[in-house]
């Protein structure tokens, strides 16, 4: 188990991964996140998706563009 520990700490991408998880969950809170809805597609409707749209305006209220960098 130590080894698999200290495999995915030493994982050159481990800090991108981690980086990008706490994104995703920022984006997914219910409260502050992008706003998710369902979205009509001709004669259908689509369910939980949300729009390039309204993830760039999210990412410009949210992120301080200088973490962008990082």
């Amino acid at each position: 188990v130590n080894a698999n520990l200290e495999e995915k700490l030493v994982h050159p991408n481990h800090m991108v991964y981690q980086k990008m998880e706490a994104l995703v969950n920022h984006m997914l809170d219910a409260e502050s996140g992008v706003p998710i809805k369902t979205v009509k597609s001709f004669l259908s409707k689509v369910p939980s998706v949300f729009t390039g749209q309204d993830l760039i305006a999210w990412i410009m209220k949210s992120l301080d563009m200088s973490d962008l960098c990082k």
